[in-house]
Order: structure tokens, then C-alpha cells, then sequence
């Protein structure tokens, strides 16, 4: 590892040693990144794909058919994560990890 990523993994675990309202900020914060970062590759993604002469007929029953059960199993297993960290008194953001190591 070099000093810049050592940098980075004292900083995290400062951060996951803060008081609980810190924490709670710093989820915010780190899931709210982790929203915008995704927003922003989708949405560049489309802008690409616009310059690009791309298009893609999202309103057309073949891509409804192959999307939905894609779009509705990722859902799944996403709220079922968060679920787990959430029961294990933590989140999935690094600032606020439960106390003890989530294995289901």
C-alpha cells in the first residue's frame, strides 16, 4: 500500500471510532455520494450514448420484459443487504459499520 491509501484507511477508521451522531452524519454524507456517484455515471452514460448517435427505446416491451425482473431482483437483494446491516446495528456506508462482523 502507499501513504495516500494509508492516509485514506486511518482516516475511515477514525471515523467509524466517532461518536454516534458523527457517524450517523458521515452515513448520510457517504450514502448520499454513493447516490450522486450513480446518478452521475447513468446519466453520462445516456449523454454519451446521445454524441454518440446511441439510442436506446426504453418504452419498447422487449426492454420492459428483460429490465423489469433485472431491476426488481437487484432491488431485492439490496433492501435485504441493508436489511441485515441494519438488524446488526450498523449500515453498509464504512463510517458506520455494525459492531460485530454481518456473515448472513
Amino acid at each position: 500500500m502507499n501513504k495516500d491509501q494509508n492516509r485514506l484507511i486511518t482516516l475511515v477508521h477514525q471515523a467509524t471510532q466517532a461518536s454516534l451522531s458523527v457517524r450517523l452524519l458521515l452515513t448520510v454524507v457517504g450514502a448520499s455520494l454513493f447516490l450522486g456517484v450513480t446518478t452521475l455515471v447513468i446519466v453520462g452514460g445516456l449523454a454519451l450514448d446521445r454524441v454518440f448517435g446511441r439510442s436506446w427505446d426504453l418504452t419498447s416491451l422487449w426492454s420492459i420484459v428483460i429490465a423489469a425482473p433485472e431491476l426488481a431482483a437487484a432491488f431485492y437483494f439490496m433492501l435485504w443487504s441493508a436489511g441485515k446491516f441494519f438488524l446488526s446495528q450498523g449500515s453498509p456506508v464504512p463510517m458506520n459499520p455494525p459492531p460485530k462482523l454481518v456473515t448472513d
